[in-house]
Parts: C-alpha cells; sequence; structure tokens
C-alpha cells in the first residue's frame, strides 16, 4: 500500500496558479498570533481512513485549503482577490483529479466557506476555506477465500498456456448443476394415483464467478479473460475447466472446499466498469459434465 499523500502534494498543485496576491504557501496550518498575508495553507486533518473488502481497499485523507488575506481599505477589491483565489484553486484541483499518481482528488464540498475575522482588536482578515477528500482505490489486501484455477490440460482452448494459471482474487462464485426431470404417468403409482414418476433428463448447470482484473489476465493465451470465449479454429466453442477452492468458516483453521475437473463452456465475459472501482470480469458459463470430485480438507 502507497504512502497517502502529504500536504506538500497538494500545496504543489495549487501553488503554480496566477493569483491576484502574492501568496505566502504554507503545507501546515499557521499559529493564528503569527499568521502571515497573504498566505494560502494546506492543512492534513487527521490520519488516512481505510474502508477495506474482498473487493477494493480505499484510503481516503481530509485536507484543508484556507486562504487568508488582511482587509485593509478597499473591501471591494479585497474580495474580488479572495474569490479569484478561490476559484483558481478549484479549477487547479479539477485539472489535476488524477495527478497524485494512485491517488484522486475528490472535493466534498465545492463551496468555500468564507468568514470575516477579527485578529486581536483592531484589524481584520477574511478567511476562506474549503474541505476535500483525496482517496486512492488499490486491489484487496484482505485474505482471499476464493481460488480459481485454469487448467491447461483438460481444457480444449487453441493457444493454451503453458501451465494452470490462478486468477488471483475471485469472489461470489456461483456453481450450480444436475439432471433435469423428465416426468412420466404410469398407469399405477405406489406413491399415489396420478402422480408422476420422475425420470432423469439431460445434464443441465451454471457458472457464474466474478474477477478482480489485474494485469496479468489480459493477454493473448486461452486462460486470459479477454480470450475466454474466443472460438476454436474449426468454429467450435471451447471447452474449459476449472478448479475452484474456495475457504469453510471453520475456526480457527478454515477448511478447503476443492471442486475440480469443472468443465463448462463460457456463454460471456462481462467487463464492468464502476466509477472509482477495481475493474471487475463476471464469467457465466454452462456447465457441461459434472466435476470429477468435490472435497474438504
Amino acid at each position: 500500500m502507497a504512502n497517502p499523500p502529504a500536504a506538500t502534494d497538494l500545496l504543489s498543485i495549487i501553488n503554480v496558479g496566477p493569483y491576484n496576491l502574492s501568496f505566502e504557501f504554507f503545507p501546515f496550518f499557521q499559529v493564528a498570533n503569527r499568521r502571515h498575508y497573504p498566505s494560502l495553507e494546506v492543512d492534513k486533518i487527521g490520519p488516512a481512513a481505510t474502508d477495506r473488502s474482498k473487493v477494493e481497499e480505499k484510503n481516503r485523507v481530509k485536507f484543508e485549503i484556507h486562504v487568508f488575506q488582511r482587509i485593509l481599505s478597499d473591501n471591494n477589491s479585497e474580495y474580488t482577490n479572495q474569490e479569484q483565489a478561490e476559484q483558481e484553486i478549484l479549477t487547479l484541483l479539477e485539472a489535476a483529479q488524477l495527478s497524485l499518481e494512485t491517488h484522486r482528488i475528490i472535493i466534498e464540498n465545492k463551496q468555500w466557506v468564507r468568514e470575516r475575522k477579527l485578529e486581536g482588536t483592531k484589524r481584520y482578515y477574511v478567511q476562506s476555506t474549503l474541505t476535500l477528500f483525496v482517496q486512492d482505490i488499490r486491489m484487496p489486501s484482505m485474505s482471499l477465500d476464493g481460488f480459481l484455477t485454469f487448467d491447461s490440460v483438460n481444457s480444449s482452448v487453441d493457444n493454451p498456456p503453458g501451465a494452470n494459471y490462478q486468477y488471483l482474487i475471485v469472489y461470489d462464485t456461483d456453481i450450480s448443476y444436475g439432471y433435469r426431470d423428465v416426468l412420466e404417468y404410469v398407469s399405477s403409482n405406489p406413491s399415489g394415483d396420478k402422480l408422476p414418476v420422475p425420470y432423469a433428463g439431460g445434464f443441465m448447470g451454471s457458472f457464474v464467478t466474478h474477477v478482480v482484473l489485474q494485469k496479468a489476465e489480459i493477454g493473448s493465451d486461452g486462460s486470459k479473460l479477454n480470450h475466454l470465449t474466443d472460438l476454436r479454429s474449426n468454429g467450435e466453442k471451447p471447452d474449459i475447466v476449472f478448479n475452484y477452492i474456495n475457504k469453510g468458516n471453520e475456526s480457527p483453521t478454515p477448511s478447503n472446499i476443492t471442486v475440480t475437473g469443472l468443465k463448462l463452456r463460457v456463454s460471456s465475459v462481462d467487463q464492468l466498469y464502476t466509477t472509482e472501482d477495481n475493474v471487475i470480469y463476471r464469467v457465466m458459463g454452462k456447465v457441461i459434465q459434472p466435476p470429477s470430485s468435490i472435497t474438504a480438507v
């Protein structure tokens, strides 16, 4: 996890603006009775807050930007200069949404709060305050409970990988399979008159999983997410075999529930792009035969 941004990072964005006043810039909150005028300061408010889930991890840091100017004689000119500084700072921040490497600038309140205050007993000054958050979004660092592996030997795809490939971040996997019912009515049913007798019909099943996309999972061979739906050179759909492991919730040692030889034909690969989230690939397919084994260790 990268270090959260510092006040100096934000200050480097806003100290380049053309301002009507010659501001002094400070990456901290000045002591009131030693404050410089005019000045612009960035203050980091508290430590970073972290939101963690199986899908992503977010760090949010709160900042306040303050603009100070003494009120001397011409109120109209002073307030014009204050407003120009406020607008310029907003413009620079909005233009720098992704300028802090992996961090995103999120302005929670685009309305400046402007106050006229008394310094000591004689002199007035004006203070403008803007509150914003800087947030970064990362791959999850929580322990994973789902592991999906592409079986390179038993899958029938063009351009297979040289070895099994494991997708690193998998969650919310749904596996279902079974046999259809074929109902027949017989002249005499021990269970009751007019009740059908169920016989086994064809096999059916479905598979859905979600993969948090990483760079290594986009590529050219048959195990990559962007090629799971490719047709083979003979025009047929590929048969893909997955092995899936999910941890049970036994405490203190979780068990591994393993589904081996899950053979399916992928129906669709959906790319879920959501604002300020990791990219999610949802893989959906039809299970075409029962898995070779299900074990719990």
